[in-house]
């Protein structure tokens, strides 16, 4: 018998929505309900559609996916966002050199 901890449950919403960032920011197909009410799937893709400019702030991305973070209604969700934001600035600016 298999039981998930708390860690491995936060570590496998942290990877699903990881991948729902990487889906928007590359406009593909994805599920969001699972984690985000359809206001709060808005906000995202407005602060992800930031990747489409020439010169994308990462800086700015960062700052605003924690405070929006502030604003969501599921604690889970709030804190794998917390958790993710320092790992994407690190893989964007990994692929960005």
């Amino acid at each position: 018998m298999v039981i998930n901890t708390a860690t491995e449950t936060c570590d496998n919403s942290e990877n699903e929505i990881l991948d729902i960032f990487r889906c928007i920011v590359f406009e593909e197909c994805y599920e969001h309900k699972t984690y985000f009410t359809d206001k709060e799937h808005a906000v995202l893709k407005d602060i992800l559609s930031q990747f489409r400019q020439e010169r994308p702030n990462i800086e700015d991305i960062c700052f605003e996916l924690k405070s929006w973070s502030n604003e969501l209604t599921r604690e889970e969700v709030k804190k794998a966002i917390l958790n993710i934001v320092p790992k994407f600035k690190e893989a964007y600016q990994v692929v960005a050199q």
